[in-house]
């Protein structure tokens, strides 16, 4: 696919996390899959493809590959990262992309994600394509960014 944005790759010490970044509009949306993931062919599967081109018509997008996962460095079972430790990669992917302060979509095998209210207005996802918040923006957001 010609339209597949570059890769790129953010250090959080001596792990590379892959990431791209694409669209346009007049929020930053910050996307972290789950444990199925790879940036390259993402953008092959044309149902993943529509939906991040769709994101991408309203958003300045950036995706991850979270550590361990797709185009990031590898890592052995034994050494799966704490919650804190993945935070702190997409904070650091943000701050390689240039964003400071985005709405994040995460996977529901990305659990547990933490509120940022400094960085992050929404740090939850739709469950289901029927749930309100799969279809508009997230309405819940933290008390210090209202």
């Amino acid at each position: 696919m010609k339209d597949r944005p570059d890769v790129c790759y953010a250090h959080n010490g001596a792990v590379a996390i892959a990431y791209q970044v694409f669209g346009e509009g007049p929020i930053n949306l910050v996307c972290v899959p789950g444990f199925v993931s790879n940036l390259y062919w993402n953008w092959e599967l044309p149902e993943f493809s529509r939906m991040l081109t769709g994101l991408g018509s309203f958003a300045r997008v950036a995706i991850l590959d979270r550590r361990g996962v797709g185009l990031s460095d590898r890592l052995s079972p034994q050494d799966l990262p704490p919650l804190e430790v993945v935070m702190d990669d997409i904070i650091t992917v943000m701050d390689e992309a240039g964003i400071d302060r985005a709405a994040v979509w995460r996977s529901t095998s990305a659990p547990g994600l933490a509120r940022s209210p400094a960085r992050g207005r929404c740090w939850s996802a739709p469950r289901s394509k029927t749930s309100p918040r799969a279809q508009g923006w997230c309405s819940k957001t933290p008390a210090s960014t209202s």
